[in-house]
Parts: structure tokens; sequence; C-alpha cells
């Protein structure tokens, strides 16, 4: 059975280790509280179940290039979204990574989208310079993952 539930954060919408299968389709780069939503959908998952996530990093029109959201400060950043409930976060594939390891996800399957990079580290806002060029040049990325 498929079943949509909303507020998904509230605790007594969805049972803890009852899921099999969450999908998510260009809904990640949106999440402000990444570590949150990843930790969330581990306790939801079944021992044996899985999580599909196709996430995109380019700046969704937001700058003239597909990876100008890195250059741009937080002040503008935040001055930029407004007050939209959400925008993009602009975490790059490592911290989904990083979240995937924390949560002792298995990554059973994983097919990055690849773009040159439009600038050079050095032009990047403080907040992304440490970007490696994996970070840079993945533009896009469909994850399969297993509890």
């Amino acid at each position: 059975m498929i079943q949509y539930s909303a507020p998904w954060l509230s605790r007594s919408n969805i049972t803890p280790n009852s899921i099999d299968l969450i999908i998510s389709q260009a809904v990640l780069e949106h999440v402000d509280d990444l570590d949150l939503a990843y930790r969330v959908m581990t306790e939801w998952l079944k021992n044996s179940g899985h999580m599909s996530h196709c996430i995109d990093f380019k700046s969704h029109g937001k700058s003239s290039t597909w990876d100008g959201h890195w250059k741009m400060s937080r002040l503008y950043w935040f001055l930029l979204r407004g007050k939209r409930p959400y925008l993009i976060n602009r975490i790059p594939i490592s911290g989904h990574k990083e979240m995937i390891k924390k949560n002792s996800l298995k990554v059973i399957y994983q097919k990055d989208i690849s773009m040159k990079p439009t600038y050079d580290n050095s032009a990047l806002d403080k907040e992304f310079k440490y970007l490696s060029l994996k970070d840079r040049s993945t533009s896009g990325t469909h994850l399969i993952l297993s509890k």
C-alpha cells in the first residue's frame, strides 16, 4: 500500500521500522534540516528496507550558472530566500554521504551526473571553499540505500 503522511516529522504519523521503501524525487535538496530528515527516514525504515533518492545539486535558476549558488554569501542567500518556506539547502554530495554513513545506511547504487565547475574554489563563498572536485562537479545523483 502506498501512503502519504503529513506532517512527516510527527512520530504519531509514521511507526518506526514500518516502511519497506522510501522514494524521493528532487526533494532532499530542499530540506533545511537534512540531518533530521535522514535520521527519521532511517527510523521509519524496516531492517530490510530501502530508500531511493534523486537529488539535484544545481542552483535551480537562482544564478546564471548551474553552480553559482555556492558563490553566494549566507546573507545574500538569506535575502534571496525571503519568506519562502524553503529553497535549496546548497548541501553537496559529500554532505549527503556523511549523513548516510552517520545513519549506518549502505549505498547499494549510486549514479552521479557530472558537470564541469564554472568557477575555481577561490571564487566561492568562504562557506563553500572546502568543496572537493567531486562536490563541485556532481550536479545530480540517484542513490539507492539500504538499512
